[in-house]
């Protein structure tokens, strides 16, 4: 029989982490959003390490486990329009204070994300992108007090104008006003004048450096980089011009060189207004080669989902020589290629993408070049944003559950799963909201709710996203030295042993294996049920190692709804899988 239940004892353990101090803010990009939240919101700071929760104003966000100590990426929760509220980030260690550097404003109207390019010269009318939200109808745009120029408001999340003339040297706020709002000052909205003249452009790096030499063809584009490069900016190789000059930022164009007929190398040389880049150097070094040129014919898949990695990809084409050096998607690099003996053809691993566009394929073969890239065989588009799930209503239940899935970029939804298995059926109500009927087939316990689009399927960020399936719910006995006397509310006619493990089906992950602090449970049959000798009441055991002590075991599976004496060595925590 089981001795004097014991008095249960506890201790406090405080632990000091020495190697990370509290965590501070330093930014809020975007500083501003709409107040039906769920845009994705980047802090930057110090100390991000172990973090457990991101709040707005006191709500708690879904955020994605940061990589690095400075960085998060949480999604906004709703607000209230017109409210300023204080974005605060937990660790283990602290919570970060409140200062100006984390406000975070809910608003409808304008909002700017993004200014391209960031930098011009003073004295010049620099064409300038801005791009964001709610720019419709627009009334006027300012670079610190002074209105911009020509400004053009095709699309409600973009504005096209030119720089004032008259501001000097320095970096001003840009402002959208439009009939509702004006847009928030944040470190997104900063344009820099460099000065009358502008600041001379360098050029640092040629990506790839090499292209045949063709008296028709011109080889692949490449992806200059360098500093202080400009919309504005002009790319000549050896006084000749390159076309299609692009503008990525200010250490970063992309450029099809021209056309060469004869082997050797030529100056690349950037232009601003009435600067150009040095000479000097290897750096800006462009070779012809009279090689055979790569090219590419098709690519399959030609789509992916940006901030997804996209995996293999096929490249099929001509003159792969096994000492094919690179493959560049847009300018980034792929890895892993595999040229087939054939030479027409190789594998590749596609990088991931975080801007939606199509980009070009370059195949650059050592000391051969680089494939041309006329027409849309090597075209290579990365896809729009990945769907979000934030919240599930209800958040349990049963096979014919209508489940309503809360979140953001839905739209053109092709599966919903519950745990793996394909829901009955489910309706996209919009870009925010779906409904879905939760399918049979789910085993009890909680499973992650997925939604796929051609974009891609959302990411685990938390528990937002868990559906319970039959009860589903887990509960923690906190079992203490000695005898402790419990009711078991767990899953009925479960191996004792199992349950001690945590290895019920489906497994229950969060359960600690307790079994090697288990030395005896015992329960009390009332009724004479499994007790010997014609016994009309007596006690059975149950012990893990029970195969050697006579008697035992007595029972080998816990009940829902019975009383347990339970036996451990030190006190541990014991997490069960509620539900019969």
């Amino acid at each position: 029989a089981p001795g004097t239940l014991g008095t249960p004892s506890s201790a406090v353990v405080t632990i000091t982490d020495n190697e990370v101090g509290a965590p501070t803010i330093t930014a809020v990009t975007p500083n501003a959003g709409p107040p039906a939240g769920l845009n994705s919101v980047t802090i930057s700071g110090t100390g991000f390490v172990s973090v457990t929760s991101v709040k707005f104003g006191g709500i708690v966000a879904s955020f994605i486990p940061p990589v690095d100590p400075n960085t998060i990426v949480a999604i906004a929760p709703p607000g209230t329009v017109g409210s300023i509220v204080d974005v605060s980030v937990t660790t283990v260690v602290n919570t970060t204070a409140n200062t100006t550097a984390d406000d975070y404003s809910y608003t409808n109207g304008p909002i700017i994300l993004s200014v391209s390019p960031p930098s011009g010269p003073s004295g010049t009318a620099t064409q300038v992108t801005i791009t964001g939200q709610n720019f419709s109808p627009l009334l006027s745009v300012t670079f610190g007090s002074t209105t911009a120029l020509n400004c053009t408001n095709p699309l409600s999340t973009q504005i096209i104008c030119q720089t004032p003339t008259t501001i000097p040297a320095g970096t001003v706020d840009i402002r959208v006003t439009t009939s509702t709002a004006v847009s928030p000052i944040s470190p997104s909205d900063q344009f820099t004048f460099t000065g009358a003249g502008g600041t001379t452009p360098t050029v640092t790096l040629l990506n790839p450096a090499i292209g045949a030499a063709s008296a028709t063809i011109a080889p692949g584009a490449i992806v200059i980089t360098g500093t202080n490069f400009t919309a504005a900016a002009t790319v000549s190789f050896g006084g000749v011009p390159g076309t299609g000059v692009t503008f990525g930022s200010a250490t970063s164009l992309t450029v099809t060189p021209p056309a060469h007929t004869l082997a050797g190398s030529v100056e690349v040389v950037v232009t601003v207004g009435a600067l150009s880049s040095a000479t000097a150097g290897s750096a800006n070094d462009y070779t012809y080669t009279s090689g055979a040129m790569p090219t590419v014919t098709s690519v399959s898949p030609a789509t992916a989902a940006i901030n997804v990695a996209p995996g293999t990809v096929t490249i099929t084409g001509t003159n792969f020589a096994v000492g094919t050096t690179s493959v560049a998607f847009g300018g980034l690099a792929g890895t892993a290629v595999v040229v087939n003996p054939l030479t027409t053809s190789l594998t590749v691993t596609a990088p991931t993408g975080t801007i939606a566009g199509t980009v070009e394929v370059i195949v650059t073969v050592a000391s051969v070049g680089s494939n041309t890239t006329a027409g849309t065989q090597n075209d290579f588009t990365y896809t729009g944003v990945i769907p979000v799930v934030t919240s599930l209503t209800p958040a349990s239940g049963t096979a014919g559950t209508s489940v309503l899935i809360a979140g953001s970029n839905f739209t053109g939804a092709t599966s919903v799963t519950f745990g793996g298995v394909a829901a009955t059926s489910f309706a996209v109500n919009n870009a925010q909201s779906i409904t879905a009927i939760a399918p049979t087939g789910v085993s009890a316990g909680l499973v992650e709710v997925i939604v796929t689009t051609p974009s891609g399927s959302n990411v685990v960020l938390g528990s937002q996203n868990d559906f319970s399936f039959g009860s589903g719910q887990l509960f923690t006995y906190q079992l203490f030295f000695t005898w402790n006397l419990i009711v078991y509310t767990g899953k009925n006619n479960l191996d004792a042993l199992d349950a001690v493990k945590g290895n019920e089906t489906p497994p229950n992950t969060s359960t600690n294996d307790i079994s090697a602090q288990v030395t005896a449970i015992y329960r009390w049959s009332p009724n004479g049920v499994g007790c010997t000798g014609g016994q009309p009441q007596c006690w059975l055991g149950w012990f893990p190692n029970g195969a050697s002590i006579p008697g035992a075991n007595d029972f080998t599976t816990l009940q829902n709804g019975v009383a347990y004496w339970v036996a451990v060595t030190a006190t541990v925590n014991w997490t069960i899988l509620l539900g019969p």
